[in-house]
């Protein structure tokens, strides 16, 4: 688990911004936690709330950090207030590719619903809008896929300005750390 810490960015993080289907959330949480991101960001309005994918997770949820909001203003804004720039995913080979952005402050990636993309509040508060490049006749990815693309390229980028595996720091991985022995530990005792 220590070791795992270590690795951890909370430098690079993700925002949801209104997808739908329970399987890409859960693959983009998924892919969070494989490339060591530490804090999501999901916007889930409506009374439903947030509903995972237990087999597509893999039980993730469990080692992320990850808030839900009912609308993209107040997600938008408690990103903000954390210090993170924000990429808007954007199909369109107008816009940068992701390789060519600046990692050297804390960016959030944002990724819009499956049909609609992006909500107009998030393109609006963009400090910068890209895409993953593409080769084919098809003109995007699925989000789940794009998501994993996208969180691949920022975190490697990211690592490589800190010249570190991870950046939380040693109170943030101590109390991570502890909360995470007594889940363990509970999960354990259910058995």
């Amino acid at each position: 688990m220590r070791s795992v810490l270590g690795r951890r960015l909370a430098s690079v993080t993700v925002i949801l911004d209104h997808l739908q289907d329970p399987h890409n959330i859960s693959a983009v949480l998924r892919s969070c936690e494989i490339f060591g991101i530490h804090y999501a960001h999901v916007v889930s309005p409506g009374p439903a709330g947030l509903r995972l994918n237990p087999a597509v997770t893999c039980g993730c949820e469990r080692w992320l950090d990850f808030s839900v909001y009912p609308d993209t203003p107040s997600c938008l804004a408690a990103v903000r207030r954390t210090g993170y720039r924000l990429y808007v995913a954007q199909p369109d080979a107008a816009s940068p590719d992701l390789e060519s952005l600046d990692f050297s402050k804390p960016v959030a990636l944002v990724l819009g619903a499956e049909l609609r993309g992006v909500s107009p509040e998030a393109r609006a508060a963009a400090d910068a809008f890209y895409h993953v490049e593409m080769h084919g006749f098809t003109q995007s990815f699925n989000v789940s896929v794009a998501a994993a693309l996208s969180l691949y390229i920022a975190s490697r980028k990211r690592r490589m300005h800190l010249a570190s595996a991870g950046d939380l720091s040693a109170e943030e991985q101590e109390k991570v750390f502890q909360r995470w022995i007594a889940d363990q530990t509970e999960r354990r005792r259910k058995g």
